[in-house]
C-alpha cells in the first residue's frame, strides 16, 4: 500500500505463530518476498511481493525465508552461539 508516508506494508502481527504482537510502524523487521509468477500457460507476468513482519523480540532470534518452490514461509531461528 503506498501512502502519503511512503510504501507500508499491509501486514496485521508478527510472523512468528507463537507470538500476537500487532504490527507496529518503525519497529521490528519487515522481510519482502518476491514470488516468481506465471500465468495458467506458463508465461512470467508481474512477480508478487509478499511482506512478512517480525517484532523487535522475534527478529533477534528469527529470519523469514520464503520457498519459491512451495510458495511459503518459514522462520529459521539464528544461532546464538558466541563463536
Amino acid at each position: 500500500m503506498i501512502t502519503d508516508r511512503g510504501w507500508v506494508p499491509i501486514v496485521e502481527g508478527c510472523a512468528n505463530p507463537e507470538c500476537k504482537r500487532p504490527y507496529q510502524h518503525g519497529k521490528g523487521q519487515v522481510f519482502l518476498c518476491e514470488e516468481d509468477a506465471k500465468n495458467a500457460w506458463g508465461t512470467a507476468r508481474a512477480n508478487t511481493i509478499h511482506a512478512v513482519w517480525l517484532c523487535d523480540g522475534c527478529s533477534e532470534h528469527y529470519v523469514v525465508t520464503f520457498d519459491q518452490t512451495q510458495k511459503s514461509v518459514s522462520l529459521t531461528k539464528v544461532s546464538t552461539a558466541n563463536a
